[in-house]
């Protein structure tokens, strides 16, 4: 006994007030009420409880005893007997918590299951319903639609499938991560470009903060990285019904040293209550299954994600949420600057690209933009596909061109001075019904697309034009040429070394490879650009400091139609700091607010690299 309470038998007392103070202050209570039904009731004391030592460490006891009373009844010592079952105890608490975590487990399955099993249902649904529709339609703008419908249908199936698959490939342990050269602007553009309807398609400002210090090439998984972000993006825009969403990217100093960069998506949607945080990222787990319902999805993107990004050497991704106010959803990674030798096999990739083979299209067309540079590289792309250029400075002149001259195609920018392009289409349109004219302009959202349209457009290519979008466009509406002809779009000159355009404001090496490889007109874009940097966008950055509430409408108007003609420039030139910058600056200015002094000062030193 006195070995199981840990005492010298000198120290104890034989009072019942020395046994009842070595229970564990968490019992104590209980224990000692029972104890006193036993001897003032039933007579027999049978349980089983804790103890604390002197030295501190606790051990579990199961006591009978029987109470002995005098003649007159009263109740004068227990006698019994104490056993020490501690390890029994123990292994009993240890299988009773892995049955709780077993049913806990069995229960988020089964939920997790049923959950997935709607996931799949409803794009399968989607898919098998409408192909059924289409067997027996004859309508082909409906048949269109449809098949767009299903296409839509099995990408997010694909999606389901790529996230089931992920979370096997972590479980198993054959996840593998890649180390190799990437350019961080080229993943964060087709971010945006991916979520900027789903932004659109809800009122909301999709948002670029991205520190232009960063290098341009990093090393790491680019793919795994765009992974995590689609996943935070997209949970992101789905719980936020008005405002924003940011993605941020910005360096960080860690203690372990080397180029840290901390990713963010800011949201102001619905947020998240402390208590169900950390239940976030469980696998099989959901914080809230109310949430599921409402919005979609299988519960996988956030497990997958945080094990993605310690995978990648993070330490994982950080919440910090207000319910009602909004989310930050953030995560640190090691990624270092490119080496010179990855540097140039990145740059010799590029050239290959640049040299692909395209087939060529003949045909006259007319190119109507007011931005000398963006003519150039527009012009540069057209004639190396084989088409003969035109050039209309202004909507004006286009209206008076193509009076003049017969044209197979006319490539309209919109915002323009003396006339823009939408009015410069409709009247080409009084007089020429038939002339693909297809919008080529940095105004990419669903109403500018409308509007296009209404004015008579037949397309619209977003800037910075891409070559493959470009070549897509120009053969359905001029078609191949008749001998099928094949040829390289690229110049014989010797490509520039482009190096450092990595410390430079514009990426040389994106540009070199959009241009086909023409060091030439490469090294001329981007002089050009440089000039009107000094020219014009300085001082539209003194503007846009003195700008006040109280500026006038013609001001803000001014400084609107400036800022989108430095947003396409930018993006056509591979500007992509002073691109991403002005892109928050113009929606700002477009609903009369000022931009902040972080801003201006960033855009200050973007623009201060590219002296020179």
């Amino acid at each position: 006994m006195f070995e199981h309470y840990g005492i010298n038998p000198t120290d104890f007392s034989n009072a019942y007030e020395a046994w009842v103070s070595a229970l564990d202050p968490e019992i104590m209570v209980a224990t000692n009420a029972l104890f006193q039904q036993a001897i003032h009731v039933t007579g027999r004391y049978e349980d089983v409880f804790k103890i604390v030592r002197g030295d501190g460490s606790s051990r579990w006891i199961q006591a009978l005893a029987e109470v002995i009373y005098d003649e007159a009844g009263k109740p004068v010592r227990a006698i019994g007997v104490n056993y020490d079952i501690t390890e029994q105890k123990v292994s009993m608490l240890a299988l009773e918590e892995a049955k709780k975590a077993a049913v806990k487990a069995s229960r988020a399955k089964s939920e997790f299951l049923s959950n997935m099993s709607h996931e799949i249902r409803t794009p399968m649904n989607a898919i098998i319903g409408l192909s059924g529709l289409c067997l027996t339609e004859t309508d082909t703008q409906l048949i269109q639609r449809r098949v767009n419908q299903i296409h839509r249908s099995g990408l997010l199936l694909l999606e389901i499938i790529n996230d089931i698959l992920d979370f096997s490939k972590i479980e198993a342990g054959k996840l593998i991560v890649e180390q190799v050269p990437f350019d961080m602007m080229q993943n964060i553009d087709h971010l945006d470009s991916l979520f900027a309807q789903m932004a659109r398609d809800k009122d909301l400002i999709l948002n670029k903060q991205i520190d232009p210090s960063l290098p341009c090439l990093l090393v790491g998984d680019s793919l795994r990285i765009r992974q995590v972000l689609t996943n935070l993006l997209g949970n992101a825009i789905k719980f936020t019904e008005h405002g924003c969403v940011t993605l941020s990217a910005q360096p960080e100093e860690t203690e372990a040293g080397g180029q840290w960069i901390r990713f963010s998506v800011i949201d102001t949607g619905v947020g998240i209550a402390a208590d169900n945080i950390q239940g976030l990222f469980d696998l099989f787990t959901q914080a809230d299954s109310s949430i599921t319902r409402r919005f979609g999805g299988t519960g996988l993107g956030l497990s997958i994600s945080q094990k993605l990004v310690k995978a990648m050497g993070g330490s994982g991704i950080d919440v910090e949420s207000v319910v009602g106010v909004g989310s930050t959803f953030s995560f640190a990674l090691p990624l270092p600057a490119a080496s010179d030798e990855q540097m140039q096999a990145v740059i010799s990739q590029r050239a290959d690209l640049a040299l692909t083979r395209v087939e060529r299209v003949s045909g006259h067309v007319l190119l109507v933009e007011d931005n000398l540079i963006n003519q150039e590289v527009a012009q540069s792309m057209l004639t190396q596909i084989g088409l003969t250029v035109d050039i209309a400075n202004n909507g004006l002149e286009a209206v008076e061109r193509s009076a003049e001259q017969h044209y197979d195609m006319i490539l309209m920018d919109i915002q323009m001075p003396v006339m823009d392009g939408y009015e410069a289409s409709r009247r080409i349109r009084q007089r020429n019904v038939h002339i693909p004219i297809v919008a080529l302009t940095a105004a990419a959202m669903i109403e500018d697309r409308d509007k296009a349209f209404a004015a008579g457009m037949n397309g619209h290519l977003g800037k910075p034009i891409k070559r493959d979008e470009l070549a897509s466009t120009l053969h359905h509406w001029l078609g191949g040429a008749s001998t099928a002809q094949v040829a390289p779009i690229a110049s014989e000159a010797p490509l520039a070394e482009p190096l450092v355009g990595l410390v430079s404001c514009i990426d040389r090496t994106a540009l070199l490879a959009s241009l086909g490889g023409d060091n030439d007109l490469s090294q001329r874009v981007e002089s050009q650009f440089k000039q009107a940097v000094h020219d014009e966008y300085l001082p539209l950055l003194a503007r846009l400091t003195q700008l006040s509430n109280s500026s006038s409408d013609a001001e803000w108007d001014s400084l609107k139609t400036q800022l989108h003609t430095l947003k396409g420039v930018s993006s056509s030139v591979t500007a992509h700091a002073i691109h991403a910058l002005v892109q928050e600056i113009e929606l700002l200015v477009k609903s009369h607010q000022l931009p902040s002094a972080q801003q201006l000062s960033a855009l200050a030193g973007a623009f201060a690299t590219c002296r020179g």
